[in-house]
């Protein structure tokens, strides 16, 4: 979010980005909630992201807030939390994952997902594996 709104990163080059959140921007009550954690200092969330939105000025919440409606409302911000995950901070960038056929015909999010993982990935250099059992 923040690389997009600093123009480091073009929002048409965003395919998803994968939060750990469960919220909708539409609502005020819980977007104050999202900008107070993420935006404000001391958070009991502190250590994971302010240093990523903490040095934005108060003025920028609603650019912050028009970005996330846009994102959201084209389908381009997962929220695993929103079907049970739980929310714990993760630093990495990219997970790679080998999901079992047994498991993806057992859970269609999973199913989804990983279609949608294997579409990425199809734009990379990577070799994919279709057939993997």
């Amino acid at each position: 979010m923040r690389d997009i709104i600093d123009g480091k990163v073009d929002i048409n080059d965003v395919l998803i980005i994968i939060a750990g959140t469960d919220f909708n921007p539409h609502i005020d009550i819980e977007w104050d909630s999202i900008w107070k954690s993420y935006h404000s200092s001391p958070s009991v969330f502190s250590s994971w992201n302010y240093p990523v939105w903490g040095s934005c000025e108060d003025a920028d919440e609603q650019r912050f807030r028009d970005l996330t409606i846009e994102l959201y409302d084209s389908g381009r911000i997962h929220q695993p939390r929103k079907f049970g995950s739980p929310a714990v901070p993760q630093r990495a960038t990219w997970l790679e994952a080998i999901l079992l056929s047994s498991e993806l015909e057992n859970n269609a999010a999973a199913k989804i997902a990983w279609e949608h993982f294997q579409t990425v990935a199809g734009l990379t250099n990577v070799t994919i594996d279709r057939d993997y059992k």
